[in-house]
């Protein structure tokens, strides 16, 4: 994506200037979550839902 491309999409949606830095700020926060609590973190796609598990 060019500059000029970027630059023509903050301007139409201006809500997704933060947006990047707040998933980052989130995922951060996720991370330190799970290994205060001992839970395992799963990180990645999503596996297909299949017909046996919804």
């Amino acid at each position: 994506m060019t500059e000029e491309e970027k630059a023509d999409l903050y301007r139409r949606y201006p809500d997704l200037l933060g947006a990047q830095a707040a998933m980052l700020r989130a995922a951060e926060n996720a991370r330190k979550l799970a290994e205060q609590t001992g839970t395992k973190l799963v990180v990645g796609q999503p596996k297909p839902a299949s017909k046996t598990n919804g």
